[in-house]
């Protein structure tokens, strides 16, 4: 999996296979596994590094898989496609272009799956774990550059193919159950930090999703490029985050899967306009309640998520924490939680154990150090919510430090963040 050393000068961060999380009725690790691929199933080796996998134990079911009119109210997300277009074919609107990205898309292998309850499923080649049928995420959905045939505009055009309707118990049904609901959580979104869906259309089994372009890419690789990185850049992009949340969360949806990889910038450079994107994890509550499906990405997972027993039950306060590993990382330029051992990973994330003994934390302000501390609690009661850390001294204050004068140069945070992450964004 990947890590990050206690000491990151020595050490690099670098994304690999094998990171995963477990749940007694679900459980999901990071598709780039060989194994999988010898399954006979589409090969996942060119799988983004943060993608998942959702295995189905034959347990009892969180979310049932095809009748979403017996769906748990509290858990069951609105269906209702409203932004399909269906009075016109996709060509009648737009000219798609070159390709200009790829996404995540779902297919499904059988493997040997070790499952222990508590403990981090693999994939092995033996026979002496159940053969099951999984879904995983690989790197063939594209996204393609869309020119409006009217106007001249041009947007992004995400291409994911649909899961074939099959028997009602092949975890593919559910499959095509979840492209719909982000669908249509993603499409009754309307907020300046939150990529826009303008419209969608169904053709020849494919999903054709129409977004507003964005052209700046990560927002760590921007970081990156920067030169200059100073904390009031930290939190000007942390601010832009907390607003999408607050947002999100005012709507009854939460992201579930927050991170750098999901923060992206309308155009180069611009770290005024970040988007929250990817919404293939995210749930619409309905009423009061709380989620159980043992879902995100590891490092950023909030230890509600993984507490390993089956009334595990949480809210919207895991976006809170996913948010306080981004801004850890912003600050510090490496994660707050990490391991060689996976399981040493998931028990340092429930413990909250983490510190701010690099020396790179000496040159960033006490203030921003408790805003961390009030989102990285393992109490989500205690945890702020998006609108109290919009109010942190921190966020309001016009210098960060006043008591250091002006605005700190973060030079030993870009040094960790180039060493540390450099790699995944290519070198740069």
């Amino acid at each position: 999996m990947g890590c990050v050393s206690s000491h990151p000068d020595k050490t690099a961060y670098s994304p690999s296979s094998g990171l995963s999380l477990n749940a007694s009725k679900y459980a999901y690790v990071d598709a780039a596994m060989n194994k999988a691929r010898q399954s006979g199933g589409t090969s996942p080796s060119h799988a983004p590094s943060s993608a998942l996998i959702r295995a189905k134990t034959g347990g009892p079911e969180e979310e049932p898989l095809t009748d979403v009119s017996k769906k748990s109210p509290i858990l069951m997300a609105a269906v209702a496609p409203s932004k399909l277009r269906t009075d016109v074919k996709l060509s009648d609107i737009y000219k798609l272009g070159k390709t200009i990205g790829t996404g995540g898309e779902k297919q499904t292998a059988q493997c040997h799956v070790k499952i222990a309850y508590g403990v981090p499923l693999s994939v092995i080649s033996s026979n002496d774990a159940p053969l099951i049928l999984v879904v995983y995420l690989t790197g063939f959905s594209i996204v393609k550059l869309a020119t409006d045939r009217k106007s001249g505009e041009q947007f992004a055009c995400k291409i994911m193919s649909l899961p074939t309707t099959m028997d009602v118990r092949n975890v593919d049904q559910n499959n095509r159950e979840d492209i719909f609901k982000e669908i249509d959580i993603q499409g009754n979104l309307q907020h300046d930090n939150i990529i826009h869906l303008k419209e969608y259309f169904e053709e020849n089994n494919k999903v054709f999703l129409i977004t507003e372009l964005l052209t700046g890419g990560e927002l760590l690789e921007a970081v990156l490029k920067h030169g200059s990185y100073h904390e009031s850049d930290a939190r000007l992009c942390f601010t832009q985050l907390l607003k999408g949340i607050e947002y999100l969360h005012s709507r009854d949806v939460v992201h579930r899967d927050l991170k750098l990889e999901n923060l992206l910038l309308k155009s180069e450079g611009d770290m005024t306009h970040v988007k929250i994107a990817d919404f293939g994890l995210a749930k619409k509550l309905v009423g009061e309640g709380a989620m159980q499906t043992v879902c995100g990405t590891p490092q950023y997972v909030a230890p509600e998520v993984i507490q390993g027993h089956k009334d595990t039950q949480y809210g919207p306060g895991v976006d809170m924490w996913s948010a306080g590993v981004v801004l850890f990382i912003l600050l510090g330029g490496y994660p707050p939680f990490y391991s060689d051992s996976e399981p040493k990973l998931f028990q340092l994330i429930r413990k909250g154990k983490y510190s701010f003994q690099d020396p790179v934390w000496k040159g960033i302000s006490s203030s921003a150090r408790d805003l961390i501390r009030k989102l990285l609690d393992v109490d989500p009661a205690k945890r702020l919510s998006a609108s109290q850390a919009l109010k942190h001294p921190w966020l309001q204050a016009s210098d960060v430090d006043s008591s250091k004068g002006r605005d700190a140069l973060l030079s030993a945070t870009c040094d960790n963040l180039k060493k540390n992450f450099s790699q995944r964004m290519g070198n740069l």
